[in-house]
Formats: structure tokens, C-alpha cells, sequence
């Protein structure tokens, strides 16, 4: 469940400061014991010892209910069937129905006797038949049928959905990303296993999106946060397409909300330092020394330097000019190759097709979806940094228990960058996709920028003199 606000106030008993907090919670008050003051961390400690009252109060009034109903035989028989009802409106996804039953349940807390039997004599309850047969027959003169509309079916919408996505990756679209198409698929079985995969998607309401945010939350001792952020915006994003697609189907007003909106996690990556990435470079076999240049030069991930395609290259200039592969809207960026970059490139590159490949002739990166649905990936990228990283450990290069990433390393360019006097380059050196227009001609030179690429091989001792 998510973290309430703390809302207690603070009553002085004294004129020495001391006090206590108040709050009052179903006609009753909260006495907390007195502190020494008002601070941050006496009110933490208070709100822990309300939250413990509250479900203490909670528990004795539901008790206090259960026993005025055992006292009234009339009034407990009408409140189980009306929880009956309750049970079969949630079941075929009546939601009016549900709530309807919710408001006579807590009338039936209020109401005298003749009260109670006016809801008998509305609901036809004075006959001896099956509770689930009464309450179903009024189901279904007021709704007209049980069976939901399978049109709208979650996992039929959703099968749709993933199928349109595999035929993105398929036919490599752009965006169309193995990992991220994995990613749609645990995201969206997580919500098909607390929605159900037979409800209707055209029932989805603001309700069901402020009970899934708390269900999320919940999750949070099994995924991070960072995770259930992905899963919970990759559902956003279904949710939006399949509005747009089916008429029937309507966005929840309060999806954007960002009150309901799981934050990324604040864990950062951890940069290498400067002396990591010059003893990486120079244990690192030519080929592999020219993939890791790449990361830093011009931020590429392993899914870059696979489709990297001759064209892409001025052979002539020493310069890469393309979006970057993972990024959908992603600008075309003009990245100056320091000389080292472009000697080995030079030397190892294809001046047709795909610039880099295996010794075999295969990608560096390949991916695809199985049959039944689950991705694949090879890598031949990560596959030679583990093993540098092994010839690193064992040369005492780096510590035995050393463990940082690729993604690390891809991070160090940035981060150099973004401390530096560079700052303003930091988007568009990671070709993100909110890079302002105005600093860029597209695919063009921009001579401030190669001063920014000039100052960063220079940190990491690979100076440009082109």
C-alpha cells in the first residue's frame, strides 16, 4: 500500500514545549504521549503509533457491526445476501451493481427495522430461496446478461497488442526493440493477473487505476522501484493505444494523474573512473578496444555499433552521422571520431553494408521472439567484456571483486561531460530525443559540439589533433 502524508497535529501541554499529537479517526481521538517537542522524527514516531491505533479502532468497530447483526437475524440475513450480491456484481464486472450493494450495506448500519424491511421488500428477499439465485435473477433483470463482452477481453486485447509489437521487432521498425517488447510482456501479464484476463478492458475506470498503482506498490519488496516504474508506464502506454484503437474502450482521467504515478527509482549508475577505462582499453584486443571507443566517443550502446551501416560514416572526414538505434525520435547527430577511434575503424570497418560483424560474418548483436512468445538475445559485445574483464582481474588490473558494466561504462562519457565545461552538450552527445532543435543542424557539423568531443577524448588520454 502506498505511504500516506503524516497529518497530526500538534497541541503544547506546557510552556515548556512539550506536547502531544492529535487526530481523530471515526469520531474518536488519537492520544499520542507527550514529547519534549514538535519535530520531524517525534512525528514520525507518533504517526507509526497512530497508524497501530487506527487498525486497532478499525478491527473493534467491524466487531461492534458483526455483533448488532447476530443480535437481528433479519438485518444479518439481509446483509449476507446484499455481500452476495456484491460478490457476483464484482464477478461479471458490474461495477454500478457492486456499489449499489457497497451503499445498502452501510444503509443497513443505519436504518431502523421498518428501514430494513423496505430494502427486503426492494431486493424480494422475503422468499426462502437460494440466496445466489434471488440476488443472480435481480443481477440479470438488471443487467440483461452475465456473460462479458469478449470483444473487449483483457487477453485478447493484449495478444493483439503483443502481436503488433513482435511484428515491430520483426520487421525492425523503429522502436521495435527486443528488450523492450519483453519488458511490454511482463509489464502487461502483471496487470492480466490482477485485473483478470477475461474482464472486459471497457470497464477500465479511475478506480482500477488507483487500486493497480497501489497494487504496484505493494510489489515493492519484490521488484525495485525502478522496475514497477518501467511495468507501470509501458501499461500507461497500452492502455493509451488501445483507446485510440477500440471506441469503446476510453483512457481513465486519472491515468497521468501524478498522484498515481510510480517515480523512477533514485539509484544512479555508478561511473568508471578515468584509470578503469584506460587499463580496460589497454588489455583490450584491437577489435574490442574499438567497440569500447565507440561507447565513449559517441555514447553508443552494443545495439548501435551492430547496425552501425557504412553509409553512416564519413570515410573521408573521420565522423559518424546517425540516430541512435534505440531512441524512436532520436535526431540525427554529426559525432567527431577521435583518432584513435577512426584509425581502428578505418582499419576494421566495411566500406558496404553493416560496418562491423563477427569474424564469422554474423551481427555483433542479434535478437529475435520464439514461438511461444519469449526473447532471445545474443551478444557478442557483452561476451568479449566478460571476458576482458576476467583478463583484467587476473592481470590486477581491476579488484577480484570488481563488477562494473558495459552500461557503466557507456555512463563515463556522460557523466565527464555533464561536470564539465561541456554541460550543455550532454543530450545531444547521448542523442536523446529531447534534444532542442536550436543546438543542432540535423546530421550537420556543429563546431561547439566537436569542441565538447575534442575536451572529453582528452580526459580519457585520447587526444585529437585532426
Amino acid at each position: 500500500m502506498g505511504r500516506e502524508s503524516i497529518k497530526l497535529s500538534w497541541e503544547p501541554t506546557g510552556v515548556d514545549g512539550r506536547g502531544r499529537y492529535r487526530k481523530m479517526f471515526m469520531g474518536r481521538r488519537f492520544p499520542s504521549r507527550i514529547y519534549p517537542c514538535d519535530s520531524r522524527r517525534n512525528k514520525s514516531e507518533a504517526w507509526s503509533h497512530f497508524l497501530a491505533w487506527r487498525e486497532q479502532i478499525k478491527a473493534e468497530l467491524e466487531a461492534e457491526k458483526e455483533s448488532a447483526l447476530a443480535s437481528d437475524p433479519i438485518r444479518l440475513d439481509t446483509a449476507e445476501k446484499v455481500r452476495v450480491m456484491r460478490n457476483v456484481a464484482e464477478l461479471i464486472s458490474d461495477r454500478a451493481g457492486a456499489k449499489f450493494a457497497d451503499n445498502l450495506l452501510q444503509m443497513l448500519e443505519r436504518v431502523d427495522d421498518d428501514g430494513v424491511a423496505e430494502i427486503r421488500e426492494e431486493l424480494e428477499l422475503n422468499d426462502d430461496s437460494d440466496a445466489m439465485l434471488t440476488v443472480g435473477r435481480k443481477l440479470v433483470q438488471a443487467k440483461g446478461e452475465l456473460e462479458p463482452n469478449t470483444d473487449y477481453a483483457a487477453q485478447v486485447i493484449v495478444d493483439r497488442y503483443m502481436t503488433t509489437l513482435k511484428t515491430k521487432v520483426i520487421t525492425k521498425q523503429k522502436g521495435g526493440s527486443v528488450g523492450i517488447y519483453g519488458q511490454t510482456r511482463s509489464a502487461l501479464n502483471l496487470f492480466l493477473d490482477w485485473f483478470g484476463a477475461s474482464r472486459g478492458l471497457d470497464i477500465l475506470d479511475q478506480k482500477d487505476v488507483i487500486e493497480y498503482h497501489t497494487h504496484l506498490l505493494g510489489m515493492l519488496g519484490q521488484k525495485s522501484q525502478t522496475t514497477l516504474h518501467t511495468y507501470q508506464k509501458l501499461w500507461r502506454s497500452f492502455v493509451k493505444h488501445v483507446a485510440n484503437d477500440y471506441d469503446d474502450i476510453s483512457v481513465p482521467k486519472n491515468l497521468d494523474d501524478k498522484r498515481y504515478i510510480i517515480r523512477a527509482g533514485n539509484s544512479k549508475l555508478v561511473a568508471f573512473t578515468v584509470g578503469e577505462c584506460k587499463t580496460l582499453l589497454s588489455l583490450a584486443s584491437p577489435r574490442v578496444e574499438l567497440w569500447l571507443l565507440l561507447m565513449l566517443n559517441c555514447g553508443m550502446y552494443q545495439g548501435d555499433i551492430s547496425d552501425l551501416l557504412s553509409e553512416e560514416v564519413d570515410w573521408e572526414g573521420g565522423r559518424i552521422i546517425r540516430a541512435r538505434s534505440k531512441e524512436e525520435n532520436a535526431p540525427t547527430i554529426n559525432w567527431l571520431l577521435w583518432d584513435r577511434t577512426w584509425e581502428l575503424l578505418k582499419d576494421q570497418g566495411n566500406r558496404n553494408g553493416v560496418t562491423l560483424l563477427k569474424q564469422n560474418g554474423e551481427s555483433l548483436v542479434t535478437s529475435g521472439i520464439k514461438e511461444n512468445g519469449m526473447e532471445w538475445r545474443r551478444d557478442a559485445i557483452v561476451s568479449s567484456w566478460r571476458h576482458l574483464v576476467k583478463k583484467a582481474k587476473r592481470r590486477e588490473g581491476v579488484a577480484q571483486d570488481w563488477h562494473k558494466t558495459l552500461k557503466q561504462f557507456r555512463k563515463t562519457s556522460s557523466s565527464l561531460i555533464e561536470s564539465g565545461p561541456h554541460a550543455e552538450f550532454v543530450d545531444m552527445f547521448l542523442d536523446h530525443s529531447r534534444v532542442a532543435r536550436r543546438h543542432y543542424l540535423v546530421g550537420q557539423v556543429v563546431p561547439k559540439f566537436d569542441e565538447a568531443v575534442k575536451w572529453l577524448g582528452e580526459q580519457v588520454g585520447l587526444a585529437t589533433i585532426r
